[in-house]
């Protein structure tokens, strides 16, 4: 996966949160969740 930087120098800080509802998984079994997390953290 790649990205362009966007033309617009300036940095926008944005929140953001993850929420995955599972009624089998656990917040360390939960691998979607951390990867969707992962990634953001990269960004």
């Amino acid at each position: 996966m790649s990205h362009q930087p966007h033309p617009d120098p300036e940095q926008m800080r944005v929140n953001c949160a993850v929420i995955t509802v599972s009624d089998t998984h656990t917040h360390s079994t939960d691998r979607n969740g951390q990867l969707i997390r992962g990634l953001y953290q990269v960004w």
